[in-house]
């Protein structure tokens, strides 16, 4: 009798690693408005499209549920969410405050990597004006948020702040275009070179108040748009 085949043991944390990659993927579709608020998401649909069982993509939905992403509805199923005005300021009082914290908690050492990063995302907000790439646009957002949540060490703060994150900027994303693409892609190009100038002065309270005067600017023209036109946001 030939012998077994030993079967090859999975990777430790492979489980964990595959979650967290459909959720960031699933997060990532609906923040770049692939899957819109009200739009319903099917379980069988999601497990085929990333080649899985449902019992993962449960999960992934019960995280996104706790982000504000989705809101699982008796009889209908997983629906993407919308945001009103109010829940909207609160949490963008919210980022402000601690977005002022960013250079207070445990601050990361090298900043070297993370200038070189910084630096590629400015080159590729150059060329905006031109080519008016609404994904680029929400990309290089998604990206620069990474980067900052990476400027600290304290692991709760990253998720907080990403999670505040992910949960407004659906909103400004969806009114982009009706802002005003020039105005707003110019502010991008303006945020990334005032916190250049931060990170190579190595002043991360700097940086945080950059990031935090940016987040108000934005708010107010979200706030001026959704009062005058009063769309779902």
């Amino acid at each position: 009798m030939a012998p077994a085949k030993r079967r090859k043991p999975k990777p430790r944390g492979a489980p964990q690693a595959r979650f967290r990659q459909i959720y960031e993927t699933l997060r990532e579709a609906i923040t770049l408005l692939r899957h819109p608020p009200g739009v319903a998401l099917s379980e069988a649909e999601l497990a085929r499209d990333f080649g899985t069982s449902r019992t993962p993509i449960r999960r992934v939905l019960q995280a996104l549920e706790a982000d504000g992403l989705v809101q699982s509805k008796q009889g209908i199923g997983t629906i993407v969410t919308t945001a009103d005005l109010k829940s909207l300021r609160d949490v963008y009082a919210i980022r402000m405050k601690l977005a002022e914290a960013l250079g207070e908690l445990s601050p990361v050492s090298d900043l070297a990597p993370l200038r070189a990063e910084l630096e590629a995302l400015i080159q590729r907000a150059s060329k905006l004006a031109k080519s008016r790439d609404l994904e680029e646009f929400m990309r290089i957002n998604n990206a620069l948020q990474n980067l900052l949540s990476r400027l600290s060490t304290n692991a709760e703060f990253q998720r907080i702040t990403e999670q505040l994150y992910y949960k407004t900027i659906r909103s400004y994303f969806r009114i982009v275009a009706e802002l005003g693409w020039p105005d707003e892609a110019r502010a991008l190009q303006d945020e990334l070179a005032a916190i250049a100038d931060a990170l190579n002065a190595d002043d991360l309270k700097a940086v945080g108040f950059v990031r935090r005067n940016f987040i108000s600017t934005i708010h107010a023209r979200m706030t001026r748009y959704l009062m005058a036109e009063g769309p779902a946001a």
